[in-house]
Formats: structure tokens, sequence, C-alpha cells
């Protein structure tokens, strides 16, 4: 399988990521009133993003752009290929079953920030942890950067600070809350999954079977 076939799974995550924290952030009603223009531009970016990779022209080039940035400068056979597979991704059945896991890992995420800062001492309830958490998180998808670094720690540090939602009164146990929730629903998981990486890695070189070479 060459990378520029499995590229479209790495947009799709993202596509994904950005509709269930949407989502999650609509179920938060109650906190929306803080930021209302968060709700109104999520929903007008994933509409675009979606609307965007779904198209013949523009998805062609988004994936051209995406291929000189991260392999290489793609031919149109393969820009066709990653876009068959892109629709095939977004297709509804595959959309459902994947938005569905999406929105149980966040919610589970979300509630492990709301442990974390009532430790440290903040006021909180589980939906608002559940905004703070899904705007933050909505704003490293729409970054589009993997795990969302840097705009996911600002937005999360701003909206826990005593500027927005006043769940801490000062700015340094924000981010404090911010470095402890991000090391364990991001770096957490990186760790494992480099530590399988290795392991799979290592297993599959050890099992793969010789190739056998014609004599003569």
């Amino acid at each position: 399988v060459q990378e520029y076939e499995t590229l479209p799974v790495v947009v799709t995550e993202r596509l994904v990521d950005m509709l269930s924290v949407l989502m999650l952030v609509g179920a938060g009603f109650s906190s929306v009133m803080h930021a209302p223009e968060v709700l109104i531009a999520g929903v007008i970016l994933t509409a675009l993003m979606f609307a965007a990779f779904l198209s013949g022209f523009m998805g062609t080039r988004l994936y051209g752009l995406l291929g000189r940035i991260l392999l290489r400068k793609l031919q149109p056979e393969q820009l066709e290929k990653a876009m068959k597979n892109q629709k095939i991704l977004l297709k509804p059945v595959p959309l459902l079953i994947s938005t569905a896991i999406s929105l149980v890992a966040w919610t589970c995420e979300a509630i492990g920030m709301y442990i974390i800062v009532l430790g440290l001492g903040g006021k909180i309830s589980v939906l608002d942890a559940i905004f703070v958490y899904s705007t933050g998180t909505l704003a490293g998808a729409v970054s589009m950067i993997p795990g969302g670094l840097v705009a996911t720690e600002a937005s999360l540090t701003g909206l826990l600070g005593p500027g927005v939602m006043h769940v801490f009164s000062d700015t340094s146990t924000a981010i404090a809350a911010t470095l402890l929730v991000r090391f364990c629903t991001l770096w957490l998981a990186v760790l494992v999954g480099g530590i399988a990486f290795i392991l799979v890695r290592k297993w599959l070189r050890t099992n793969r079977e010789p190739q056998v070479t014609p004599e003569g």
C-alpha cells in the first residue's frame, strides 16, 4: 500500500474529529452562551472541510498540496486514487460508525479533564468540561496539525483561565491543568503507540517469510 492511498485515512480522522467534537460542543448547550461564536465557526468550518474534500475540484487540489507537504508531488492517477479512497471513507455507514466511536472516545477524555480540574480545585460541571475540552479539540482539529498541537493547548488554557469560563482564578493553574490533560489524553497515547509500533515492527521483521529467488 502506497502512502498516497492511506493519506485519506489521516484526512478522514481529522474530519471525523471535527464532526464529533462539534456535536459535543453543542451538547454543552449551557456553556455555548459563553462563546457562541465557537459553535457557529465550528459548523461553518466543518461543513466547508467536508465539502472541500468531497469535491472533485477542491479535493484534488488539497490532496496535491498535502502530497507536496507530507510526501512528494502526486501524479494525476495517484490523486484520483486518493480521492476514490476518500469518498469510500466518507460514505454514510463508515462515517456513522467512526463518528460514534469518536464521540465515545472524546467524551471519556472530557470526563478525564473534568476529574483533573476538580483535583486542582477548579469549579466546573460535567457539561462545562465537555464544552471546554471539545472546543479545544475542535481548534486542534481545524488546525489540521497532528494531535492539534499548540492550538488545543492555547484554547484549553484560555477557556480554563479567569478570562472566559472562570474555572480557575489564575492562569498558572489553568496552564498546569492543560499540561496534565494533554499528557493524559495525548502524550500517554503517543508513548503507548510508539512502543506498540516498535514491537509490531520487530515482530513483522522476525516473522517475515524469506523471499525465494530463482536460481541461475
